[in-house]
């Protein structure tokens, strides 16, 4: 059986985590993005992209990285 863990973090970050394509992004956001993806994934898991749009979020997992209310996904990483 496949397990995965998911979390959720800004729609914006999307081409970044998913592409590595930063385009766009302030300093901060990546800072931020980099920072959630490694509490994500940890040492065991990969990231395998966004699973769903939950639109506007005032809260998500990545608000312990600082990101702040916006339309939200939410991100899959599958555990090794």
């Amino acid at each position: 059986m496949i397990r995965n863990r998911k979390a959720t973090a800004p729609s914006h970050w999307a081409p970044y985590i998913v592409n590595a394509d930063a385009s766009g992004l302030s300093d901060q956001d990546i800072e931020q993005c980099d920072k959630f993806v490694a509490w994500l994934i940890g040492t065991d898991a990969y990231m395998t992209g966004h699973t769903r749009d939950l639109g506007y979020r005032v809260f998500c997992d990545a608000s312990r990285f600082g990101a702040i209310a916006t339309d939200m996904t939410e991100y899959q990483a599958i555990l090794n």
